[in-house]
């Protein structure tokens, strides 16, 4: 599930809960069509508190490909562990998606973002 969707400037920092199932897919999808979304050149997903995966996290590419290729943003994730890391983006890869780059931290993600404008 989702814990907390903010902005800062034009960077949308979703943050995840304990546990990606049925109910983050859900929360993802809506996410990709939210208002906070089209404001965005940046988006974050921040798995910091993450646990657990139940899901392959297909909904993430499927996201990103959407959004970087409508509109030229850029996609990262953050703070997932390298299981987690190896979970989602083998999973893509395997699926004929490019992986999704993942920072250790919220902020080297944000910092590189920074660097890079």
């Amino acid at each position: 599930m989702i814990s907390k969707i903010e902005t800062r400037d034009d960077i949308a920092i979703v943050s995840l809960g304990k546990i990606y199932g049925n109910d983050t897919i859900s929360d993802i999808m809506k996410f990709a069509k939210s208002e906070v979304l089209k404001g965005a050149r940046y988006v974050i997903i921040d798995c910091t508190k993450l646990e657990a995966i139940d899901s392959m996290g297909t909904e993430l590419f499927i996201v990103r490909d959407h959004f970087i290729g409508t509109r030229g943003q850029y996609f990262f994730l953050s703070g997932l562990d390298e299981v987690g890391n190896e979970t989602i983006n083998g999973f893509g890869s395997a699926s004929g998606h490019i992986t999704i780059r993942n920072f250790p931290t919220l902020d080297e993600a944000i910092r590189f973002i920074e660097s890079t404008k």
